[in-house]
């Protein structure tokens, strides 16, 4: 499909734009923070560039490079032309326009009012995040897969920062890979302004999901709610918000078997001290040869920081709260 390249960059920057829209702000105008540059940063940049922002960072495994009057359009395209065609680093582009670039460094300590982390996984810590915050960042939108360390995200929650995790940000490209295929199944072949409509339609539904599932009672949004929540299948439609979820509870299960993410089978084992947030008893059965869960209690508004001090007990090797459908390893 026409796009496709396109899409997971200019996806997260259509996400962060309706998270601004929501506080009556846009990218107009904006200090832009990008990590990374490779396909998803190099296109988050010009849809933020597109849209009026100055993006200051980017970044590859060397270092970053920072330029506070912002890369512009020019400078993008030989960036371009640097990572896809010649295969460079950004400290040659650097020493060669006379640009700053800093060694061994993410672009997390820039004041910035927009963060996007678009290079890889746990690339942005708490100390980051309490950078940035500091910094007053308005919006951190990722563009990579989990690029924010748990600790990172806690403290993005903590100060109501408008935060978005990849499994809501990051969706335009498997967005845009299901456009192809609708595509391909009615023989059409679409403009690339008709499928980058789409994209931004997808990414504006999206983002409806999760102010539907995730405002706070203060009107703010948590967007890990509401990702979590809006993702599950069981997900009540058309409800106004949070508190209309059944209960408000969830069950906390361990996937285990024949499967990845199994140790060898075990018999009848206690897996940890009593924890108040689980309300049956913490025991299970493996049953070898098989693919199963197990319940391990009741959890209310599951978050990954409250299972932390449990995954140290267990002896299976993922767990998974069914109101927030994500995988942990311990």
């Amino acid at each position: 499909s026409l796009s496709r390249p396109e899409a997971t960059g200019y996806g997260v920057v259509y996400f962060a734009l309706e998270m601004l829209k929501r506080v009556n702000q846009d990218f107009r105008n904006q200090r832009v923070a990008i990590s990374g540059s490779g396909n998803v940063a190099q296109y988050a940049a010009l849809k933020s560039l597109e849209l009026g922002a100055r993006v200051l960072t980017m970044s590859d495994s060397e270092g970053t490079l920072i330029h506070e009057a912002g890369i512009n359009h020019e400078m993008l395209e030989a960036i371009f032309e640097l990572k896809n065609v010649k295969r460079g680093r950004l400290s040659a582009f650097a020493a060669e326009r006379g640009l700053k670039f800093e060694k061994g460094r993410t672009p997390w300590h820039v004041p910035v009012d927009i963060a996007l982390p678009c290079a890889t996984q746990n690339e942005l810590n708490a100390e980051d995040a309490r950078t940035l915050v500091a910094n007053g960042v308005q919006a951190v939108a990722e563009g990579a897969n989990m690029p924010t360390t748990l600790d990172a995200v806690d403290v993005f929650l903590g100060a109501q920062t408008l935060y978005a995790p990849g499994k809501a940000s990051n969706a335009g490209g498997v967005a845009v890979s299901g456009l192809e295929m609708s595509q391909n199944a009615m023989r059409l072949s679409w403009s690339a302004e008709e499928v980058d409509k789409r994209l931004h339609d997808i990414m504006t539904n999206i983002h409806e999901n999760c102010v539907r599932y995730g405002e706070r009672d203060n009107g703010s949004i948590n967007y890990v709610d509401g990702a979590n929540i809006a993702g599950r299948p069981e997900a009540p439609q058309g409800a106004p918000g949070r508190h209309d979820w059944p209960g408000g509870n969830a069950d906390l299960r361990l996937i285990h078997g024949s499967n990845p993410c199994s140790k060898p089978p075990l018999s009848r084992t206690p897996i940890l001290p009593p924890y108040p947030f689980l309300t049956t008893p913490p025991s299970f059965r493996l049953r070898p040869g098989s693919v199963s869960s197990t319940c391990l209690g009741t959890i209310a508004s599951p978050r990954r920081s409250a299972l932390r001090p449990l995954l140290a007990h267990l002896p299976g090797r993922c767990i998974q709260a069914t109101h927030a459908p994500y995988f942990m390893g311990t």
